[in-house]
């Protein structure tokens, strides 16, 4: 089973079977990245934590979670 939300190297990360995507804060925006190497290295966080620790982030791009 694939998390569906993680921290990675500090940056906030949401993920499902075939995507994960990054909020790169310096930019503002999500940026879609490899599901395998980010997961590697991501601490997996509850949904709860997640948003306790990233609070209110922009809404993931309209393509997120698109793939199949």
């Amino acid at each position: 089973m694939t998390p569906k939300y993680a921290s990675y190297d500090g940056y906030p990360a949401r993920f499902n079977r075939y995507e994960a995507w990054i909020f790169v804060r310096a930019n503002k925006h999500w940026r879609r990245t490899d599901v395998a190497s980010t997961l590697h290295e991501a601490a997996v966080l509850t949904e709860t934590q997640f948003h306790h620790t990233f609070g209110h982030l922009p809404p993931l791009p309209p393509n997120a979670f698109t793939a199949a």
